[in-house]
């Protein structure tokens, strides 16, 4: 990744990993934006209690079953302890898509200047 980025993002790849992969390459995505910048993930999303949406879990389930995903849906609330595990803060949850898609952006701190 470069060292100089305003915004990273990853559209709807994450589900498609284990957590600790998704914390990796949201890692390597913090280190690549600039002190100010965003890493947004727009993917297929749970609520945070599981209960669904059906969507997001048969879209994951399928991919499972046809050998193209090791993952599992993660929720806003997994996506928000990812990003803040490094370093991110002000984390955002939304959906984008109430029956799919949710929408994840955090902040990487601003330099304290001294």
């Amino acid at each position: 990744y470069p060292r100089d980025c305003d915004l990273v993002s990853f559209v709807t790849p994450l589900q498609s990993y284990m957590p600790d992969n998704v914390i990796k390459a949201i890692g390597r995505a913090s280190d690549a934006v600039l002190p100010g910048g965003s890493v947004l993930v727009v993917d297929y999303m749970l609520r945070d209690d599981k209960s669904g949406p059906l969507d997001s879990a048969w879209f994951n389930l399928q991919g499972v079953r046809n050998g193209e995903y090791m993952g599992r849906v993660n929720s806003g609330a997994e996506f928000t302890g990812y990003m803040e595990a490094v370093g991110l803060t002000d984390v955002r949850v939304e959906w984008l898509m109430s029956h799919q898609l949710g929408w994840v952006e955090g902040k990487k701190p601003r330099a304290v200047p001294g």
